[in-house]
């Protein structure tokens, strides 16, 4: 029998007054691959930063193979990666005058992380083909390369135990056969990992055994083919049945933001952007007109999100290209408050910036003001159209929730909620279905084509899954 690398005995976690994954028992022995299954909710990310050591047990016990420290254990995710950021934006935040934001340090010295082992950096940047982004700054990157860059960091740690949560979330086609070679190389090498995954569909081909997760319990646990066609697991992958939504009909608080409909929604024409020679956007033109909802494609590291933050304004190069907004010129004397009152986003990102502790209710308030928070008055009948997105999308029960409580689906029906109550004419949305499970990607699928069918609102929809497949589209527009 193998060494055991990590041992849970009958351990539990407490977060706030809640007490999760009551009397877990799991054993890890090296040479196995393990994968952690189970809905949005379920307890999956709690139980893989268990695991690394980055929550600690108020019950039973967590032991590691090199002691009572996780020395041997390093973890990738996509809140991981955030957190690096955070604090380059706590700690190095400034913003310059020529309209480029603050990239934050280096790539080289984000994976470095105070180790000096240069042959092991260069063995792992060629890997990973880093070479061409070591002085690019880590808050430039697009999704696959900042999961790169934080593989890249974790192996140079040499570990034992590598956790990768949803490690394909977010990745082009392309990108998950690439990072596929990769980690099947690593597990052949000695590394043991876990997988922490939505559905059997994204399972490593190397993956041994299988931890079935429901309602923060450990359901059960065994080697992968047993695991997969149990009774357990057909009931968590079951799909629900589609819902049907009727949703509110703008007031006539929006009278004031309509437009001349001959006029276009968007007009682009030859945008690009670029920090220090490096394209984030290659030359792009695009017109969306009335009663059109657009698809935009493109690999990672296309200049998909880019394009996003040039319609919203976020991006300060939008006011050095040729942008214009339902008629208007960027830059030429147009109301921004107006604008963002046309304009609303959801996007995993933004979800993970939205990270206050406030109830649900004020989450969708919050979408009046465009604010992460609700800090101003708001009117009896912002409440009262808040609460109506909430009994629209069968979520009125989290009202009174706070946010950062919920599981990951539920904020993300917060945040819809949230973008909708202001009835906006373009939503742009990023990946909507990133980190959702296969009931909640179909109702959030069917949400958007509800939206587009039954509201003014036109969609701006960002999606790398070729299976996410909204109905309502009518153009698209492929970058490369």
């Amino acid at each position: 029998m193998n060494p055991w690398l990590i041992r849970l005995q009958n351990a539990q976690v407490r977060l706030g007054s809640e007490i999760l994954l009551k009397n877990t028992s799991l054993r890890i022995d090296s040479g196995q691959h393990w994968a952690i299954l189970g809905n949005n909710g379920s307890g999956k990310s709690i139980l893989a930063r268990l695991l690394s050591g980055e929550l600690s047990v108020c019950g039973g016990t967590v032991d590691y193979q090199s002691g009572k420290s996780p020395v041997d254990v390093a973890i990738v995710s996509l809140e991981s990666q955030k957190e690096l950021i955070d604090h380059d934006r706590r700690f190095n935040s400034s913003e310059e005058g020529d309209g480029k934001p603050d990239a934050g340090r280096s790539v080289r010295d984000a994976v470095l992380d105070g180790e000096v082992n240069q042959q092991a950096l260069e063995h792992w940047v060629q890997v990973f083909d880093l070479e061409s982004l070591l002085d690019q700054g880590i808050c430039t990157l697009s999704t696959g390369e900042g999961r790169k860059m934080m593989l890249c960091r974790a192996l140079l740690k040499s570990p034992k135990l590598l956790i990768l949560d949803e490690p394909y979330a977010g990745l082009d086609q392309a990108s998950q056969y690439e990072l596929t070679q990769i980690l099947s190389s690593i597990a052949a090498k000695g590394v043991s990992l876990v997988q922490i995954a939505c559905a059997e569909n994204e399972l490593l081909p190397c993956i041994s055994h299988v931890a079935l997760l429901e309602n923060s319990h450990l359901v059960q646990t065994g080697k992968r083919a047993k695991v997969l066609e149990s009774k357990a697991f057909a009931g968590i992958s079951q799909i629900d049945p589609d819902e049907k939504w009727l949703l509110p009909k703008a007031g006539d608080e929006n009278k004031s933001l309509q437009w001349n409909e001959q006029c276009p929604l968007i007009e682009l024409t030859n945008i690009s952007v670029s920090y220090d020679g490096e394209i984030a956007l290659p030359p792009t033109s695009l017109t969306v007109c009335r009663n059109e909802h657009w698809q935009i494609e493109g690999p990672n590291g296309a200049g998909k999100t880019t394009l996003l933050s040039m319609i919203s304004g976020d991006n300060p190069q939008s006011y050095a290209n040729d942008v214009k907004l339902f008629g208007r010129q960027r830059g030429s004397g147009e109301s921004l408050w107006d604008i963002r009152q046309r304009i609303a986003q959801v996007s995993a990102a933004f979800q993970m910036d939205y990270r206050l502790p406030v109830k649900g209710r004020d989450v969708v308030i919050s979408g009046f003001f465009d604010s992460i928070g609700l800090y101003k008055n708001y009117t009896g009948q912002q409440m009262q159209i808040a609460d109506e997105w909430l009994v629209a999308l069968n979520i009125e029960e989290l009202a009174e929730s706070r946010f950062t409580e919920l599981s990951y689906a539920q904020q993300r029906m917060l945040l819809l909620a949230r973008a909708m109550v202001k009835h906006p004419t373009l939503l742009l949305i990023d990946e909507p279905c990133l980190g959702l499970d296969v009931p909640n990607t179909r109702r959030i699928l069917n949400l958007l084509d509800a939206i587009a069918m039954q509201t003014h609102t036109q969609l701006i929809y960002v999606c790398h899954d070729p299976e996410q497949k909204l109905a309502c589209i009518t153009h698209r527009l492929t970058l490369f």
